[in-house]
């Protein structure tokens, strides 16, 4: 994975295999650690199950994940449904955590 794709907050794999969230530690020690921006096999993102949307507060209502925002910055229904023939561009836990930020400015 590329730091462009994380932010603080974000969950990913690491060495170990157990999902957890970065810290800002966690930047400067990969980056001492490699000397790069790329993290390789260090880190790897978590697919978007529908274990993670209940996690995070999706409800799920006729085959589909819901859940209603309602924040200063973006109001709306937002809604992922697991389809086999579903071209949907968000596959990664972190890639939800970073579409949410960019619409509500908080963190999910």
């Amino acid at each position: 994975m590329k730091a462009t794709e994380l932010r603080i907050g974000n969950y990913v794999v690491g060495d170990s295999g157990t999902p957890y969230r970065i810290e800002l530690s966690d930047f400067a020690d990969w980056y001492n650690d490699h000397n790069s921006h790329e993290y390789g096999d260090h880190v790897k993102p978590i697919p978007l199950t529908e274990e993670w949307l209940t996690r995070f507060g999706f409800v799920k209502e006729k085959g589909s994940y819901i859940m209603g925002v309602h924040q200063s910055r973006f109001s709306g229904l937002m809604k992922f449904k697991f389809d086999p023939l579903d071209i949907t561009r968000v596959k990664y836990v972190h890639e939800l955590q970073n579409l949410y930020f960019a619409l509500t400015g908080e963190e999910l």
